[in-house]
């Protein structure tokens, strides 16, 4: 979940949700508390502490592409939403959208083909956002995205110029 920590945003709902997700779904709750919203922001903050690192809330940053590619699924449980960038964003990118209806994923939908939607109802339950969440687990996509991702960090970390340097950190103790 991306978003402004705020009590319209019903981060608490996100975070009860994935406390009742099987192992292994964990939660990412990225975002932060404004002037306005600090005390929302701290009863946040100890609800996200209780699930003992089921939930991580991380800062916001500039550039999501890396949250994107690495989740599983985006969820959104706001009691009211305008054009909610950041849903439409992962839809594009390929992530399942976990959500109430919003006028711009059925847009994005029609526009790019492949926006994978879930509904939710107006102010959903935990309950609903989880059955939600496990449904997207059945998607197709969902392993080819994983599959794409994990090679993609192969390649990264396991790149021909690490191979190079690993063998010559092992020879030069030889020599």
């Amino acid at each position: 979940m991306l978003c402004r920590i705020a009590p319209e945003k019903r981060c608490e709902v996100f975070v009860e949700a994935v406390r009742q997700l099987p192992a292994p779904w964990r939660g990412l709750l990225v975002g932060a508390a404004n002037y306005w919203t600090q005390e929302y922001g701290s009863i946040i903050e100890q609800a996200v502490s209780s699930t003992s690192g089921k939930v991580l809330l991380v800062p916001p940053v500039e550039n999501v592409g890396d949250y994107y590619r690495a989740m599983d699924a985006m969820v959104v449980c706001s009691s009211a939403e305008g054009f909610l960038l950041t849903a439409v964003e992962a839809g594009v990118c390929r992530v399942p959208v976990v959500s109430p209806l919003v006028p711009a994923l059925e847009d994005a939908s029609r526009r790019y083909g492949h926006v994978m939607f879930w509904q939710l109802p107006e102010n959903p339950l935990p309950e609903q956002v989880a059955v939600a969440v496990q449904a997207t687990a059945s998607e197709p996509e969902l392993s080819r995205r994983r599959a794409a991702l994990w090679r993609m960090i192969a390649r990264r970390e396991y790149s021909m110029e690490r191979h190079i340097a690993d063998w010559r950190g092992v020879l030069s103790r030889y020599h």
